[in-house]
């Protein structure tokens, strides 16, 4: 991908992950986008409340919601659950029903073979 868009690479590769991975259709935001800043940190915190608040959305009935973005976004929505956030982990969270949400688990790199391998 040539320079000149640098602010669609990190869009892209959240969006190739989820074609990799055989996810189906994906919906793709610019909330979380960087103006072509490549995920730079955000000190007006917007991006971080809308990613708190599509976190805290609850999914359909029978269905689950994936969320894939970049470290610095999810840096600044969970500073303190991903203060120390590894490459290829995942936060696990579940909305409660009254617009927040909490942290159940977390998916390091190594596990994601293991839990694709399960029934």
């Amino acid at each position: 991908m040539s320079t000149d868009r640098a602010g669609a690479v990190p869009t892209y590769r959240a969006l190739e992950t989820a074609h990799l991975a055989d996810f189906g259709p994906v919906q793709s935001y610019d909330q979380p986008g960087d103006a072509g800043q490549n995920v730079t940190p955000d000190s007006s915190g917007t991006r971080g409340a809308w990613l708190r608040g599509k976190v805290a959305e609850a999914p359909k009935a029978g269905t689950y919601t994936l969320i894939i973005t970049h470290a610095p976004n999810i840096r600044e929505a969970f500073p303190s659950e991903a203060a120390d956030l590894a490459e290829g982990e995942a936060l696990i969270f579940r909305p409660d029903g009254h617009g927040s949400a909490s942290l159940v688990a977390r998916v390091k790199i190594q596990d994601w073979p293991r839990l694709a391998a399960a029934p």
